[in-house]
């Protein structure tokens, strides 16, 4: 089991501060001064520097298997205009040469950054991928922009029509790129996952990168990654977890958007805190309309 001891450092406990700790595997066996610390063992020691050491940071709701796909899709974050969204895109295309046919996938653009407020259309994208399909998602993820390809491929016209989601239209009646809510969910579910091994190394390397900024524990909203397919999310996490390969601990956040989502959830016999030391089933989620920013909250 592995040891280490800090030591020189600021360590919060009841009624003060100490300088040092020393842990066993995932315990805490020992706090005081660095003194005491460091002769309990002969262990690694970490030298603090006078440096506050905090406990890991538990993040309430993000999407981490969606993270863990972002890191190699088109990065949008932070965008300023629409200009800036193409060219990001452009130095993407450039840097990864999809092949022809390959979907094109991107998360992050924030039209409220925009100076004109406009959501992105399919004009914006197709002259950058017209070979490919592409889906670049707001970063609420609620709402989605495709190009002319995608639209094609996904079989979506004026007439299409979805319980929960909406197909924007033009004054034509034709689809503008944007699509909306349980439309978004079912056009993800038609994206090909990465392998399971490819998918395995995805989330380790998310869990590094996540653990490097002090996020240790996630609750993790994942379904709308895997198209709602529940068993893949919980095989994956669980199949980590027994090669100790799960660098975070997720709590799973299970969004069933309807109540045949939920029966079919219960039916399987999983229930909440079921799971292991690294990962555990959290609360069933439900939606009852969308988001603030994509404009489809009730």
């Amino acid at each position: 089991m592995s040891k280490s001891v800090f030591y020189n450092g600021k360590i919060a406990v009841p009624g003060g501060f100490v300088e040092g700790m020393a842990i066993e595997g995932q315990n805490i066996v020992c706090l005081g001064s660095s003194e005491e610390v460091c002769e309990i063992w002969d262990a690694e020691k970490i030298d603090l520097a006078g440096r506050l050491a905090l406990p890991g940071f538990i993040d309430g709701h993000m999407h981490f298997l969606a993270y863990a796909l972002s890191l190699e899709r088109a990065d949008l974050l932070g965008c300023l205009s629409v200009n800036e969204v193409r060219s990001r895109l452009r130095a993407f295309l450039d840097e990864r040469r999809p092949e022809p046919g390959e979907w094109v996938v991107g998360r992050g653009w924030n039209h409220e950054l925009f100076d004109d407020n406009r959501i992105l259309t399919k004009e914006d994208l197709d002259d950058l991928t017209p070979v490919n399909p592409a889906m670049l998602a707001r970063v609420c993820g609620h709402i989605v922009v495709l190009n002319s390809r995608a639209i094609t491929l996904l079989g979506l016209t004026g007439e299409s029509r979805f319980a929960g989601g909406v197909v924007d239209l033009d004054d034509g009646g034709e689809p503008t790129g944007v699509i909306r809510e349980s439309v978004v969910e079912w056009a993800g579910s038609k994206l090909p996952l990465p392998g399971p091994e490819k998918l395995r190394k995805l989330v380790v390397r998310a869990g590094e990168e996540t653990a490097k900024v002090g996020l240790t524990s996630i609750h993790s909203d994942d379904l709308g990654s895997v198209g709602g397919d529940f068993q893949t999310i919980i095989d994956l996490y669980i199949s980590l977890c027994k090669e100790d390969e799960m660098p975070v601990r997720i709590t799973e956040q299970l969004l069933l958007r309807n109540r045949p989502a939920l029966d079919h959830f219960l039916s399987t016999g999983w229930r909440t805190v079921d799971g292991m030391p690294f990962f555990h089933i959290g609360p069933l989620k439900i939606l009852t309309d969308g988001s603030m920013g994509g404009r489809t909250a009730l």
